[in-house]
């Protein structure tokens, strides 16, 4: 039974007739979760919900149950058969786990306080009985008003929430808590510029109350309001009634380096990507943050534009001042004119997404390359705490949900996001630069090889250039073979099993042309006489070399022979019409069981008819089949 002082207490706080919102309740040594009110049902027993005011009934209605008034809801509900039977389902399959530390520690002082083993079963009874009219309260009251439902239905319903909720705050609390040393200081040879003394310290420079004016009349009056509900528009009406109070709360997160938990609380709405969305994946979350955590970050990212431009490699020009992203754009214009040009040098264009590029940013990988810059302590903290003590709400149909801390990522719609982004994008860029310069064997795109230029970035999408030829294969391949002394049986091995395996896949799809043959041949013929070093000669001719062993060659296939050899799959498949896509196309636009056919395509591929395809050329060669095939016919 509760003490007399306790039940005053808590009866004082549920006012009569006025209506009581959902708050927080000090009980003991600690402060009761928002929402939960585990340790307090504990004590006061049987409690009702009413859409009117909070009344102490002897009598109430069970959530379970179908029965009495529909707007009266018993938290704790395990009292008519039916809520007991699900009960004992629950304890079933649920084991005597806290999701969180505030109700272990609530259940550890009710014990010690009031003896007894009933308190601790009270509080059990009590923790489902919370969640079930959370998800009562969450617009899914239709999941237990079913008349279908049986006791194991409902017990599976509660137990399957439970464990939803245990496993979510178990993972945060296990990301949160992994923790990496990440190193980036070998990268700083390949850094475009490290921050100076004297520019280290222009960055942690006081702020003024005119920094902080010019920071809050800087966003616009129509953006979204954060989790507060005030908009920028308010604080500037009101500027001289609580300019003074905001300016002084804002000067000392630059003083004690510490942020409020509230103040830095975000709204995350999401926004559909598609007509008719399906998964989490297609939204689009957008972070709705206070104007007074703007403030902050609008002054923190006006110090970043001081110096990214020092930082940042031309080929980035999102978000850096002075930079448009759209001479990237231009540039990659310019640089694909002629792509359908056969008679340029050969040329590779990568297009890469990053995808949920903000929401995969490390934390601990965001520091290490702050520092790598040389970006001073102080304003490395700064960014942490603003980065790191964000909380999140999600707002559903119009409700927000939830209020759980971010374990990595940046928010969009945080003014500060975009730039510490390109920072990061910078250190891809250095790392890629560090294995061009080491590996020694990358060719630069033909127009870009003065420029040394092999990437371009649109902000979370990046142009990787480079040049690409089918000979290129084989030469990284011989030179990884450099200080490896090889005899000319096992080079003779290399070229069967490795070199000309390189090519079968081109060789497969494409007529390759006599030129690139021939090139390729030369490269194979001088790494057989010469091996990885500049003397030695052909000594036999390559015609005898790729001649069978008991002929008298070495076995190395013809690539000439082995390309036709290769293609000659696709003219059976037109000719016999098998289930292939390639074979359809070319069986139904020409006649292959005729002579005229032959006729017609070797009048067009010799030249009278323009340009061919590689089409046209399959059917040229299917024609001469055909032909002999049917003279041979005819003979027979």
């Amino acid at each position: 039974m509760m003490a007399p002082s306790k039940l005053r207490q808590l009866m004082t706080f549920f006012a009569s007739g006025s209506k009581v919102v959902w708050s927080s309740l000090l009980v003991g040594p600690f402060k009761i979760p928002k929402n939960n009110f585990i340790l307090w049902l504990a004590i006061m027993g049987k409690l009702s919900t009413l859409d009117k005011p909070w009344l102490h009934h002897t009598d109430s209605n069970c959530i379970l149950c179908t029965d009495g008034a529909p707007e009266t809801h018993d938290h704790l509900f395990f009292t008519c058969s039916f809520s007991r039977r699900c009960l004992t389902i629950i304890r079933q399959q649920i084991p005597f786990l806290w999701p969180h530390r505030h109700w272990q520690r609530g259940i550890h002082w009710a014990s010690s306080r009031w003896r007894g083993k009933h308190v601790v079963n009270a509080a059990f009874r009590s923790l489902l009985a919370s969640l079930v009219y959370h998800i009562w309260q969450e617009r899914n009251s239709r999941r237990f008003q079913q008349r279908s439902r049986t006791p194991s239905i409902v017990g599976n319903l509660v137990v399957e929430e439970v464990r939803q909720r245990i496993i979510s705050v178990q993972l945060r609390q296990t990301v949160s808590t992994f923790e990496r040393a990440i190193d980036l200081h070998y990268l700083r040879p390949w850094a475009r510029h490290i921050l100076t003394e004297e520019e280290a310290y222009a960055l942690i420079r006081p702020v003024t109350v005119d920094d902080v004016k010019t920071a809050m009349f800087d966003i616009e009056e129509d953006k979204a309001p954060g989790p507060d509900g005030f908009s920028s528009g308010f604080y500037k009406a009101a500027w001289p009634i609580v300019g003074e109070e905001i300016s002084k709360a804002i000067m000392d997160f630059f003083t004690t380096g510490r942020l409020l938990k509230q103040v830095n609380a975000t709204v995350l709405t999401l926004i559909p990507k598609v007509r008719t969305p399906h998964s989490v994946s297609d939204f689009r979350p957008i972070s709705c943050c206070n104007v007074i955590y703007k403030v902050i970050s609008k002054i923190l990212v006006g110090r970043f534009r001081e110096i990214l431009d020092l930082l940042i490699s031309p080929s980035q020009n999102a978000f850096v001042p002075g930079r448009l992203i759209s001479d990237n754009v231009l540039l990659a214009q310019e640089l694909f004119s002629g792509y359908n040009q056969c008679r340029l040098p050969p040329r590779c264009a990568l297009k890469v997404d990053l995808r949920k590029a903000y929401d995969t940013v490390e934390w601990d990988f965001l520091f290490a390359t702050l520092r790598l810059f040389g970006f001073p302590a102080v304003f490395i903290r700064w960014i942490e705490e603003c980065v790191t003590s964000a909380h999140y709400s999600v707002v559903v149909n119009g409700g927000v949900h939830g209020f759980f801390a971010g374990a990595r990522g940046l928010r969009q719609g945080d003014p500060m996001s975009p730039y510490l982004f390109v920072l990061v994008m910078e250190v891809l860029q250095m790392i890629l630069q560090q294995f061009i310069d080491q590996d020694g064997q990358f060719l630069y795109h033909w127009r870009c090889t003065e420029l040394k230029l092999f990437q371009l970035s649109f902000a979370d999408d990046l142009l990787l250039l480079c040049k690409a030829d089918v000979q290129s294969k084989i030469d990284s391949r011989i030179k990884g073979w450099e200080g490896v002394q090889l005899s000319f049986a096992g080079r003779v091995q290399l070229i069967k099993s490795v070199l000309v395996s390189l090519e079968v896949y081109w060789a497969m799809a494409f007529i390759l042309p006599k030129g690139i043959i021939k090139e390729m041949i030369k490269r194979l013929r001088t790494f057989l006489w010469k091996g990885t070093s500049s003397s030695g000669y052909p000594k036999v001719a390559w015609e005898i070399v790729c001649r069978p062993v008991e002929e008298g060659g070495q076995g190395i296939k013809d690539i000439f022979a082995l390309n036709r050899a290769l293609m000659s799959k696709h003219l059976w498949a037109v000719i016999k019409q098998v289930g292939h896509l390639f074979g359809w196309i070319g069986s139904s636009r020409f006649d292959c069981g005729t002579v005229q056919f032959g006729q017609l395509r070797i009048t067009k591929v010799l030249g009278v008819g323009g340009k061919c395809s590689h089409l046209d050329i399959y059917c040229y060669l299917i024609s001469i089949f055909v032909l002999g095939w049917n003279f041979f016919l005819a003979l027979a």
